[in-house]
């Protein structure tokens, strides 16, 4: 219920900001300015969090390794873990310089609109490249989709063209 509510807020949202447009496009590029930055501070709240999990487990284990004779179990979770946290880093971080030149090029929309629409063409290219660089990244980092897509590719090449 939680997720179809906060789901309602977000079109809501994006709906009145996309209203801005046709009304004041100075609003509209504020609002989205200001969506960007709410967007990037939950999203580094969001990885500190996972951060300071990680650490704990990491600590307890440790802990749990001194007690405990099956260590192997135990490095296996840790490593399992360390390597997902990274992970997370490593989406957050694509992130974070994709739209980082969309937030600066939005700023510099309130300074100086020649200056802005310069920037502008570059930083909503590098948002859009996004959106490229993603699939590539959650495949170099994840082995089990790497794999997954690896078969599906292998399975589309392999087939043979069917005969009428």
């Amino acid at each position: 219920q939680k997720v179809l509510y906060i789901s309602g807020l977000i079109w809501l949202g994006v709906g009145l900001l996309s209203g801005f447009y046709f009304w004041s496009k100075y609003y509209f590029y504020l609002g989205v300015s200001i969506s960007i930055c709410i967007c990037l501070i939950f999203s580094s709240y969001s990885y500190y969090r996972i951060f300071r999990v990680v650490r704990q487990h990491h600590i307890q284990i440790q802990v749990q390794q001194h007690v405990m004779e099956s260590v192997d179990l135990n490095v296996t979770s840790m490593l399992r873990l360390q390597r997902s946290a990274v992970n997370t880093f490593v989406f957050y971080f694509a992130i974070i310089v994709c739209y980082l030149p969309l937030l600066v090029s939005l700023s510099l929309n309130f300074f100086s609109k020649k200056l802005w629409s310069k920037v502008w063409e570059l930083a909503d290219t590098v948002v859009f490249l996004n959106s490229s660089i993603n699939p590539v990244l959650y495949c170099w980092r994840l082995t089990e989709l790497r794999v997954a897509v690896t078969q599906t590719i292998r399975q589309i090449l392999c087939r043979t063209p069917q005969g009428n």
